[in-house]
Order: structure tokens, then sequence, then C-alpha cells
């Protein structure tokens, strides 16, 4: 398999693999063309699911975090069909299910950024050892951008979190949330000059 720029790629027959949502995958129905290869899933799934799991252990905790990771493959493995790699990367169209299911968690993202602005402690970091590399709040350990990233509306802080926690290309981000890349450029622009002069200049480059 290679790897490069989040596009996956495979040669060979696939091995008898158990998928997230546990379905034998070499009994399973063939899937149709141009999705990914029922081996590329598995190699994806291997691959990404830390990367899905610490973005949304970022916005809504660990626990929640949990339960969501295991939703998000389960309904990108039954849902294979309505993926094309002509219209972007397979792990942008998996953090696009990522988006939408937490987006019903709101309530509980902006509870945990409000308790880290008012006593400062991290409990992603703290209670659960979890280290995400370019990982939005880790970078600036500060307790005024957690307030002012309560502020932001949360499509603003759903394109922070995509670009900045995830690791996502803009284009990535773009086709996660359904939006253009220049449109996503624009706002992401525009939420951290807001960070910037709500928090005196603490930002996101």
């Amino acid at each position: 398999m290679s790897h490069a720029g989040g596009s996956y790629s495979t040669a060979g027959e696939s091995a008898t693999t158990v998928t997230p949502a546990g379905t034998d995958v070499s009994t399973a129905a063939p899937l149709p063309s141009p999705t990914i290869s029922e081996d590329e899933f598995v190699r994806f799934y291997g691959a990404e699911h830390a990367r899905v799991f610490s973005y949304l252990a970022r916005r809504v905790g660990p626990t929640i975090a949990e339960d969501l990771t295991a939703e998000i493959f389960v309904r990108a493995w039954e849902g294979l069909e309505r993926f094309h790699q002509s219209r972007g990367t397979f792990r942008g169209w998996v953090f696009g299910i990522a988006t939408n299911l937490v987006s019903r968690h709101y309530r509980d993202e902006e509870r945990q950024l409000r308790a880290f602005a008012a006593t400062g402690i991290d409990t992603v970091v703290t209670d659960h050892g979890l280290q995400v590399a370019e990982d939005l709040i880790a970078r600036e350990q500060s307790k005024r951008l957690a307030s002012a990233l309560c502020t932001l509306s949360a499509d603003d802080r759903t394109l922070l979190y995509l670009r900045y926690t995830a690791d996502l290309s803009v284009a990535e981000v773009a086709m996660a949330v359904r939006s253009k890349d220049g449109t996503v450029t624009s706002r992401l622009s525009r939420a951290r000059t807001q960070l910037r002069r709500l928090t005196g200049g603490t930002g996101l480059d």
C-alpha cells in the first residue's frame, strides 16, 4: 500500500480480516468501483483510527469520542458505495461523517472548553494521556484561547479543529464540510484573526 496526501492504494488479494463492524470481509459482498477496496478500508482503519479519535476527543472528550469513533467507522464501512475517489480523499469523506456526528454534541464541546478556560486543566491530556501532534488546544496552552474558542460559531470551530487538530488539508476540510476550498480558506483566516484579537495575539498560524 502507498499513502500520499490521504490516498491509499494496494495490490494483491485482500486477506481475511474483521472490520470495525465485526464483519468478515472475505465473505462480504464485493464492493462497487470506483470506491476503495476491502483491504484498503482495513488499512485505512489501522492508519487513521487514532487521528479520528483524537479529533473527537478534543471536541467532546474521550468517553464520548470512543463511541463516536466506532460509529464513524461502522457507518463508513456500511456506506462505502457512496464514496467515489473522483470527489476527493477517503479521509476527507470519513471526517465528513465525523463532523456530522459531532454536531450532535456541541453542548458537550462547549462545556469542555469552558471548563478548560476556567481551570486551565486540560482533561483530555490530564486524564487520558492523549498527546496529539498539531493539537489545537495543546499548542496554545492558554485559558484565554479556550475562552475565545467558545465565542466562535460551532461551524468556525469545526473548521479550525479539522485543519489544526485533525491536520487535514484545506481540500479535505472543504470535502468534510461540503464547501469550497476558497470559502474554507477565507473562513479559517477570519477565525484565526478573531482568535488573535480576543486573546491579545495568541492564535493559529
